[in-house]
């Protein structure tokens, strides 16, 4: 994923690294020390978005970004249909953290937490791109970069 993430962003990967963390609790990095946080498929596992976006904007440097990539979208047309499937999954059985917030309640989370977000389209799928029109409204495909102010 480095890899990946290095090209995308058209960085330089020696000076990626990447650090784990729990995010339902303090984050173990000192204010301001870092430069990106990047979820892959887990902003949504948060049990607390409120924490956990604060804790990120605490550790995140002046011009930091969160990348928020394959997450997991609750479409308006599709809602309870999408919440009545997500409550019968193995996970939600488990009592993982399993969430699907709307595209504009991410939004909303992280603007109140003090960052610029744009929704960047993107989908893996033919028929999707065909439909891009549609992308952020009817379903989700795609990345939030939100940069702190």
């Amino acid at each position: 994923m480095i890899d990946l993430s290095g090209v995308a962003l058209g960085g330089d990967l020696t000076k990626i690294e990447p650090l784990e963390a729990d995010f339902n609790l303090r984050l173990p990095f000192p204010d301001a020390s870092l430069d990106a946080v990047l979820f892959d498929a887990s902003l949504h596992h948060s049990r607390s978005m409120w924490h956990l976006l604060a804790e990120c904007r605490r550790v995140l440097k002046e011009n930091g970004v969160i990348v928020a990539q394959r997450e997991s979208y609750l479409s308006a047309f599709r809602a309870k249909k999408q919440l009545a499937k997500l409550l019968s999954t193995p996970e939600v059985s488990a009592n993982v953290s399993e969430n699907m917030y709307l595209l504009a309640q991410y939004k909303y989370y992280l603007q109140v937490h003090g960052f610029d977000v744009s929704f960047i389209p993107c989908s893996p799928s033919k028929l999707k791109r065909a439909l891009s029109a549609f992308n952020g409204g009817v379903f989700c495909d795609g990345v939030l970069w939100c940069e702190k102010r």
